[in-house]
């Protein structure tokens, strides 16, 4: 398995159909509510934006893609630490080692750019938190979990 990081339009184009097809299921899983027009515009710019973004692929030794993550930054203003969230990450069933290998290559690139902290999310249900600002006491809408992650 080989890990590349996708740093050009062209090389969202080439693998357009695999993002396409994982970006449909995450998003179904996620409610992410927007026009795939809009995840290829988002896609094509972040790939173009090697200091605030991050886009890996997970391929086969034969060239097949397996699994894909998409990561930007999201540093609050006047932040003293720099912040990333992978918003979109996708593998192909039973392929969480390809993940798993994103993952080591994410935050080696994390590392190397004093980004300290990262955040995932996930529509898995946990708890009486979820519970509470789901109550219609606050008027929050269920949307995500979010996982924080620290780099040394």
């Amino acid at each position: 398995m080989t890990i590349a990081r996708i740093t050009s339009v062209a090389g969202c184009v080439r693998y357009w159909d695999f993002f396409q097809f994982g970006i449909k299921q995450t998003a179904k899983f996620l409610r992410y509510d927007l026009p795939m027009d809009i995840f290829r515009k988002m896609v094509f710019h972040l790939s173009r934006q090697h200091d605030t973004a991050w886009i890996g692929i997970a391929l086969e030794d034969d060239g097949t893609p397996v699994s894909f993550a998409i990561a930007h930054e999201c540093t609050p203003l006047f932040s003293p630490r720099r912040e990333f969230e992978a918003s979109l990450v996708f593998h192909q069933t039973g392929r969480s080692d390809a993940t798993e290998a994103l993952q080591t290559a994410f935050e080696t690139f994390c590392r190397s750019n004093n980004i300290s902290v990262y955040y995932a999310t996930t529509r898995r249900d946990s708890g009486s938190t979820i519970r509470c600002f789901q109550s219609e006491r606050y008027g929050f809408k269920r949307a995500y979990t979010t996982f924080i992650k620290e780099l040394t």
